[in-house]
């Protein structure tokens, strides 16, 4: 199952084909044709036999009415040996479809994946694979915001390989000023690169980011997360009342429920800002723990469903991605707990 930063990786890619131009003059070996348009095609790179093949996303570089050449789009976010022929196939499978040249394009978020992924591919005698691989070596840092408003799903995806690097924080800034300061793009969009950049970071940088929202230091941002918690303070508001009038009438009704409320307030006011929040990350930590290929047993979903401390859902998601084994991701459980069992492909 793919995660959450995957599926809006190739969002981005979807709804913004003109990228995968840029993306290729950033390899700077690669001969575009000139004065074509693109647009987003099917992703079924199937031929007449019996086996379906769906990239992320494939992409037509059109001159009038002429195709001049095909982009294979895929996101990469993790080691996967399986993919290297797989994009071998694609390649010549979309030139056959589409009558034209075809390029793979792997995007990786990590320099290890990327050195991976760029690696020679043997398919027999004589015969080699190599695709495009766009990873952290290849995406300039963007950390101007003007720079970023003239360009700005280059600097997202700059954004997204950079900002977990030294200094990267700058690179986030400039691009979330950008997006929300200039209003360059609706406000689904807005909040789906947002959530994107956000997807992208360590646990610790985003604590990071929270705590400079908290301070007043991305006010840009004020408004984007303003709704989150807005809702998780109404929620505890509510409960908080409710448990509020219950203790203030058992000592008397004047004196208990003018009590209680304040009490119950109180309490709703530090639990609700982080309700809002507990439900969408337990959601997505089990997401990407699947996407990995681990079956979570009653046990850790129990686990996972008891957590209501956003700081533990981040730190578990944050590892998930470099984690080894099921017992990596929860180091803070113990010893005892039970390994996930492997999903058979």
């Amino acid at each position: 199952m793919p995660s959450m930063l995957h599926e809006l990786l190739v969002r981005l890619f979807q709804k913004r084909p003109e990228i995968l131009p840029q993306l290729l003059e950033q390899a700077k070996d690669v001969e575009l044709p000139e004065g074509v348009t693109c647009q987003v095609v099917p992703a079924n790179l199937s031929t007449a036999r019996p086996i379906e093949l769906r990239a992320d996303a494939v992409v037509e570089m059109r001159r009038g009415n002429e195709t001049k050449m095909v982009g294979i789009v895929e996101v990469q976010l993790w080691r996967d040996d399986t993919k290297p022929k797989t994009w071998a196939h694609y390649s010549v499978s979309a030139s056959i479809r589409h009558e034209c040249p075809a390029v793979v394009v792997v995007f990786c978020t990590k320099k290890r994946v990327a050195e991976w992924a760029a690696q020679w591919v043997h398919l027999g005698p004589r015969h080699f694979f190599q695709p495009i691989v766009i990873g952290p070596d290849a995406l300039p840092r963007i950390d101007d915001p003007e720079e970023a408003a003239r360009n700005l799903e280059l600097a997202v995806l700059s954004a997204v390989v950079h900002e977990n690097e030294e200094g990267g924080l700058e690179v986030f800034k400039a691009v979330t000023e950008a997006m929300h300061s200039k209003r360059l793009v609706d406000e689904a969009t807005l909040e789906e690169y947002t959530t994107l950049l956000l997807a992208a970071m360590t646990a610790e940088l985003r604590h990071e980011v929270r705590q400079m929202i908290e301070r007043g230091e991305l006010r840009h941002l004020e408004d984007f997360t303003r709704p989150f918690y807005e809702r998780g303070l109404a929620r505890g508001r509510a409960e908080g009342l409710r448990e509020g009038e219950e203790r203030g009438l058992a000592r008397g009704r004047a004196e208990g429920l003018r009590e209680g409320e304040e009490r119950g307030l109180a309490r709703g006011r530090a639990e609700g800002r982080v309700e809002g929040r507990v439900e969408g990350l337990r959601e997505a930590l089990v997401q990407q723990l699947e996407a990995r290929g681990w079956r979570l047993g009653a046990k850790w979903r129990e686990r996972i469903a008891a957590c209501a401390d956003p700081d533990r859902l981040l730190s578990w998601l944050g590892r998930v991605n470099t984690a080894e084994d099921l017992d990596s991701v929860f180091v803070a459980v113990g010893s005892n707990a039970r390994r996930g069992v492997p999903l058979k492909e």
